[in-house]
């Protein structure tokens, strides 16, 4: 081999090594600008998420959301609450609450309500101005919770009752 042609071939391995470092570094900075890019996009897009009228616009299917189970409901086993009230209030202003929920009202002064097993039942007294009773007059037998006969004094707040333990 002689000089020129060793030169030549040493100048085709320089040039060869510069261009495979200009490829590298733009490769890099290729995948580098595309996940700057592509995180931005999904953080805007969470962000937009969060909006319910934005979000109603950009779902197309809510059904992937899901729904509580309701049909379902012959997986648990329930039991009966019969709660009394005591006091010279009206009804409708003290509400059950089930789980935080608004269950009934004492439209009449007895209450008997469903109850499954793990459900908090409370007594909403916001609306009332004086003091209530609220007693257990009753339960069913698969009700292991201690309840009975137990008395409850309320006032403008709400109250936790019982926390229902079913068999």
């Amino acid at each position: 081999m002689n000089s020129k042609q060793f030169n030549q071939c040493k100048r085709k391995q320089k040039s060869l090594k510069i261009k495979s470092k200009v490829l590298r570094i733009n490769v890099e900075k290729i995948l580098f600008v595309s996940f700057i890019i592509f995180f931005t996009v999904l953080i805007v897009a969470q962000i937009a998420l969060t909006k319910p009228t934005i979000m109603v616009e950009m779902t197309m299917d809510t059904g992937i959301e899901g729904v509580p189970l309701k049909s379902e409901e012959f997986l648990y086993s329930y039991g009966e609450l019969t709660l009394k009230l005591i006091g010279n209030c009206f009804g409708q202003d003290v509400k059950i609450l089930v789980n935080g929920d608004e269950k009934d009202s004492f439209l009449n002064r007895e209450k008997t309500i469903k109850v499954k097993n793990g459900d908090v039942i409370e007594i909403d007294g916001t609306e009332i101005n004086d003091y209530i009773d609220v007693i257990i007059v009753s339960k069913s037998d698969n009700i292991k919770t201690n309840c009975l006969g137990q008395k409850f004094r309320i006032k403008s707040e709400v109250k936790k009752i019982i926390k229902v333990k079913i068999e």
